[in-house]
Formats: C-alpha cells, sequence, structure tokens
C-alpha cells in the first residue's frame, strides 16, 4: 500500500480519466480489467484500466457511464483546477481517492 498524487489540471479535471506514472504501472491490472475506487464521500465507483492509451502502456483508469458522471461530479464539488488529488493504492484493482 503506497500513496501518490496528480495535479488536476485541465484534462484530468475534466475529462474522466487518470494516467498512472509509468514507475507505478507494474502495481496495477492487466489491460481491460476493473478497478474500484472508493471516493472520500463514500461512494464507490468503478474504472477501467488501459494500458493502450499510452506509448510506454502505463495505465490509464478511464471512468465510463454513470461512473464518469459520478467522478466528473466529485472532482468538480471537491476539487478546484489544479489542485492535487491524491491517491492511496490498496491493491492492483483498488485505489482510494481524496483530497
Amino acid at each position: 500500500m503506497y500513496e501518490f498524487d496528480i495535479q488536476l489540471g485541465e484534462t484530468y479535471y475534466n475529462e474522466g480519466f487518470i494516467n498512472v506514472r509509468k514507475e507505478f504501472s507494474d502495481n496495477f491490472g492487466e489491460h481491460n480489467s476493473y478497478i474500484k475506487v472508493q471516493l472520500n464521500d463514500g461512494k464507490t465507483i468503478f474504472g477501467k484500466i488501459d494500458r493502450n492509451a499510452n506509448e510506454n502502456s502505463s495505465p490509464r483508469i478511464r471512468f465510463q457511464g454513470d461512473f464518469h458522471h459520478e467522478y466528473v461530479k466529485w472532482i468538480n464539488q471537491n476539487f478546484n483546477l489544479n489542485d492535487v488529488l491524491k491517491i492511496k493504492h490498496n491493491s492492483k484493482y483498488c485505489l482510494d481517492f481524496f483530497k
């Protein structure tokens, strides 16, 4: 278990996905697997790991459908543009997001 940060620039703030740094790549599941994300307001959403989006095969966590709406809504209600999102890595398939 460890933590890392992502700065919420315009793309991460609005688009419903995050990229994971290459240094953490091996600690995430395989392409197209689902990952559980616990938001600090108690809601649980699910993302999909995309290892084809980045040239170095580092994971992109995509939130789709209703989970996309929940994620973007949570980000916009709890953060400002360029704030830092803190992520606790619990396992290959489970993360906590908080401020």
